[in-house]
Order: structure tokens, then C-alpha cells, then sequence
């Protein structure tokens, strides 16, 4: 962030915009992420971690079945993804939840 009083363009951000949605090393490439602000606050799922921020606070809740994922895609997102064939949604269910494990994983490790 910037914080200039002059209006941005999208050509302001179409260098950084190609990085975090291309690099190896940006964390929307790496991890699943949904973003939503509504009336009283945003919405983040990345991974499997679904965090509401609002005037409460900031509540976390860790979705652990594909299921339960693809529920919150959709009631929260409003991304059913119905167009995937079961096989697909399978295979992204496995490849957001292997990535979400491997995160826990070093995230719990003592330094």
C-alpha cells in the first residue's frame, strides 16, 4: 500500500498483479484463497481456514472435509463450482487439503 492521495489506475497495479498471481513465491499461487467483504466485515478462506473479521473480532474455524469446504465455497462465496465434474472437485478437495497439512504441519514446528 501506497496510501497516495492521487487515484490509481489498473496500470498502478498490473506489475504487482502479475507477480502475486504468477510468481511460485506469491502465497495466491501457492494456496487456495476466496476473499469477501460484505455490510460488517470480510470474509478469507485460505486453505482450509476460514476467518471472519468483523466489530467481534476475527474468528477462525478449520473446514477438515471436502464437503464442508465446498459448503462454505458456496454459501459464503457464492462459488458452487458446479461445472466440476465429482473427479474434479475430488481432486482439488486433495490438493487444497495435502497443501493445508503441510502447512500445519511446518506451522507447528517448534523454531
Amino acid at each position: 500500500m501506497d496510501f497516495l492521495t492521487a487515484p490509481a489506475s489498473p496500470a498502478d497495479f498490473a506489475e504487482r498483479h502479475q507477480h502475486l498471481s504468477t510468481s511460485p513465491d506469491s502465497p495466491f499461487v501457492s494456496t487456495a484463497c476466496v476473499f469477501r467483504r460484505d455490510a460488517t466485515g470480510l470474509d478469507a478462506l485460505r486453505g482450509c481456514v476460514l476467518t471472519r473479521t468483523d466489530v467481534d473480532g476475527r474468528h477462525k474455524y478449520e473446514l477438515t472435509t471436502g464437503e464442508e469446504w465446498f459448503a462454505v465455497l458456496g454459501s459464503r462465496f457464492g462459488l458452487t463450482l458446479d461445472d466440476l465434474r465429482p473427479a474434479d472437485r475430488d481432486a482439488l478437495w486433495q490438493k487444497v487439503h495435502t497443501t493445508h497439512l503441510a502447512w500445519k504441519a511446518t506451522a507447528t514446528q517448534p523454531s
